[in-house]
C-alpha cells in the first residue's frame, strides 16, 4: 500500500490543539508572577484540590503538557505517512494483512482522525488542569469544574467509537468478497 502522501500535513483539529498548547504556554506565562508559593497540584474526582505545592510544578506540568502534545502530533504523522503504520493495528477482528489497499486508506484515515482529535481533548484537558490549578491558587475558583471531567469522559468514548468504524469499514470489504467467491 502506498501511503498518503497526499493528504494534507496538518488538520483543523491539528492547528486547534496546537493553539490550545500555545495557549497553555501563555497562560503560564501570563499568571506565573502573581501566583501565591504554594498552588493546588492535586484534585479530587469531584475537581476539588487535596494536595498543595509549589507553583514551579506548573512548568513541570507544561513541560509534561507539551511533551505529550508533540509526541501524540509525530504518532499522528507516522500514521498518516507511513505504509508501515498499519502493522501496529490492534483492534480485535481487523486483520492489517487481510485488508484491501481501499479498506487500508480509510483505516488509516480514521486511526489518523481519531488520534487528532485525542491530541485535542488531551490538550484541553492539560489546559484545563493549568487554568484550575492557576484560579484555585488565585482564589477565583473552588475546584476544577465540570470541563475535566467531560474531557476525560470524551477521552474513553472517542476510541471507542473510532474502534467500531474501523471494524465496519474492514467487514464491509470482507462481507463483499465472501459474496464474490
Amino acid at each position: 500500500m502506498q501511503a498518503n502522501n497526499n493528504k494534507k500535513h496538518f488538520t483543523l483539529i491539528d492547528i486547534l490543539a496546537v493553539i490550545t498548547v500555545l495557549f497553555s504556554i501563555g497562560y503560564v506565562v501570563a499568571y506565573y508572577g502573581s501566583l501565591p508559593e504554594e498552588i493546588p497540584t492535586h484534585f479530587h474526582a469531584t475537581g476539588e484540590p487535596n494536595s498543595w505545592g509549589g507553583k514551579q510544578l506548573l512548568i513541570g506540568l507544561l513541560i509534561l503538557h507539551i511533551f505529550v502534545f508533540k509526541m501524540m502530533f509525530f504518532m499522528n504523522l507516522f500514521i498518516r505517512k507511513s505504509d508501515q503504520a498499519l502493522k501496529f493495528l490492534n483492534i480485535p477482528t481487523v486483520n492489517p494483512k487481510k485488508l484491501s489497499d481501499d479498506q487500508k486508506v480509510v483505516v488509516q484515515r480514521l486511526s489518523s482522525q481519531m488520534m487528532s482529535i485525542i491530541n485535542l481533548i488531551v490538550a484541553i484537558l492539560f489546559f484545563t488542569i493549568i487554568y484550575g490549578m492557576i484560579h484555585v491558587g488565585l482564589g477565583k475558583q473552588d475546584g476544577l469544574g465540570a470541563t475535566t471531567l467531560i474531557c476525560t469522559i470524551i477521552l474513553i468514548i472517542i476510541p471507542i467509537i473510532y474502534m467500531f468504524k474501523i471494524i465496519k469499514a474492514a467487514k464491509v470489504e470482507q462481507q463483499s468478497d465472501k459474496h464474490m467467491s
